[in-house]
């Protein structure tokens, strides 16, 4: 498959391609308003419920917070919960927070690594049982 045409324009072809491959998808972008508790938010504390433990490794370490999702707050997508919180925590290891940078340097902001991008991957089975048991997670630099 061409992917540029002799105008160095994208072809009608590849175009097609990428719009029938194309996946549902929602850009958090991060604002200076405070967040509550059970807010969407990066950083800060997570919500857990009472009965919970904070996440730990194998060793007895606290995982670090990296993110929570409040899903009544999102935008409405097929395949994902209307409601509930997910929460995003990792082992604070050597390749930790290699994943992203937002904000205005000044009031805020958040930078992980070389302003790398982080994925969170989930097959819509699992998602839908809720099971955050097989999540995978890597991360890309720049």
């Amino acid at each position: 498959m061409n992917f540029l045409d002799a105008n160095n324009q994208w072809t009608p072809e590849f175009l097609e391609h990428i719009q029938k491959s194309a996946k549902s998808s929602i850009k958090l972008t991060l604002t200076k308003e405070a967040a509550t508790l059970t807010d969407s938010k990066v950083g800060g504390k997570p919500w857990l419920p009472p009965q919970m433990p904070y996440p730990q490794d194998e060793d007895g370490n606290d995982y670090l917070f990296l993110a929570q999702i409040n899903w009544a707050q999102m935008p409405q997508l097929d395949g994902y919960p209307a409601s509930g919180l997910t929460s995003y925590f990792f082992k604070e290891d050597d390749t930790f927070g290699l994943m992203d940078l937002e904000g205005d340097n000044y009031d805020y902001y958040v930078s992980w690594g070389d302003s790398g991008v982080g994925n969170f991957f989930i097959r819509r089975e699992d998602m839908l049982r809720l099971d955050f048991s097989k999540v995978s997670y890597t991360w890309d630099c720049l």
